[in-house]
């Protein structure tokens, strides 16, 4: 049996699909960022959602569990010890659209809130390939809905705290 959580009122059992209407948020560097000629950000190349040597799955966090708010967001990814720089993006995708993209590739992709107590919101996306270039390139292309660079979202903070 698993944990139960609770979020706005209803409980969750700990590995729980995430919504299809939802979106999940990768960390990006700054390299692997699809970049213009003027290093204007457009998205995220597909080796944003390459898995490491030894990962089993892709790390998220589930952006409607901290109600959009962005600032939480980047501080529960920094309390797992995630280096985001003002350079960093962080890619917005939409979970029915990573799941479609999966099964245009034969990949049943398990998109499953895992909460841990440093990102409550933390998310992992199970069943990815490691060597599928085309879904990855897929997933950067048709499932992220929008890129945000960290750097924006804390001067925009600072600047409206003041």
């Amino acid at each position: 049996m698993h944990p139960i959580t609770q979020k706005f009122g209803l409980l969750m059992a700990k590995y729980d699909p995430i919504p299809l209407a939802d979106h999940i948020i990768r960390a990006v560097s700054w390299t692997r960022l699809r970049k213009d000629e003027n290093e204007n950000v457009l998205g995220c190349l597909w080796q944003a959602f390459e898995l490491r040597d030894g990962e089993r799955y892709l790390s998220t966090t589930w952006r409607e569990h901290f109600n959009s708010d962005l600032v939480q967001i980047i501080a529960a990814m920094r309390r797992c010890g995630m280096k985001l720089t003002s350079k960093s993006g962080l890619a917005h995708a939409n979970v029915g659209k990573v799941v479609e993209c999966g099964n245009r590739f034969g990949a049943k992709l398990r998109v499953l809130h895992q909460p841990m107590p440093e990102n409550t919101g933390y998310v992992a996306v199970q069943n990815l390939p490691h060597e599928d270039h085309e879904l990855l390139e897929m997933l950067a292309v048709d499932a992220v809905v929008e890129t945000v660079m960290v750097g924006t979202i804390e001067s925009t903070n600072s600047t409206s705290a003041q």
